[in-house]
């Protein structure tokens, strides 16, 4: 969102990124944000560039319907990466 961090974690399905929900997530953010072009990327170490690639072209575009045609549709054309940030230890409150 316009305040970064994270949006949303999406986790693995069969071992791998689940791009239906990512790209489902990218067009409930896009319909928040409209006029937005650019996202940040920021994958975990274990990341394959073949994720990456296919990451960023989840979150360029999407297939949709128009006037009886498939385009793609936009949705952030313009991707940076930067690392993600260290997973850090939990930590626990007592009382």
């Amino acid at each position: 969102d316009t305040q970064g961090g994270l949006i949303k974690r999406i986790p693995q399905k069969d071992g791998g990124i689940d791009y239906e929900l990512l790209s489902q997530v990218m067009r409930e953010l896009k319909g928040r944000l409209p006029d937005k072009r650019n996202i940040t990327v920021m994958p975990s170490l274990t990341t394959s560039y073949q994720q990456l690639v296919s990451v960023m072209d989840t979150v360029r575009s999407y297939k949709a319907v128009v006037a009886g045609s498939v385009v793609d549709a936009e949705l952030f054309p313009e991707s940076s990466i930067a690392d993600a940030p260290s997973q850090a230890a939990p930590v626990e409150v007592g009382t």
